[in-house]
């Protein structure tokens, strides 16, 4: 398939995937709304700890 896995975070953070993906999912496949529309770029997407550890500027929060 080409696919690759991704650090997606720990356990604590499953919760908040699978909120997210049941939303996403439900808006493509039942609504059939564009949902990557409503997903931050992903610049952003990770939140300001991961940006600023990236940078070396500041402590992974």
């Amino acid at each position: 398939m080409g696919c690759e896995p991704v650090a997606g975070g720990g356990l604590d953070r499953a919760g908040l995937l699978e909120a997210t993906a049941a939303l996403f999912i439900a808006l493509w496949v039942g609504e059939e709304a564009d949902a990557q529309a409503i997903a931050p770029p992903l610049a952003y997407a990770a939140g300001p700890g991961h940006q600023e550890a990236e940078s070396g500027t500041g402590v992974v929060r």
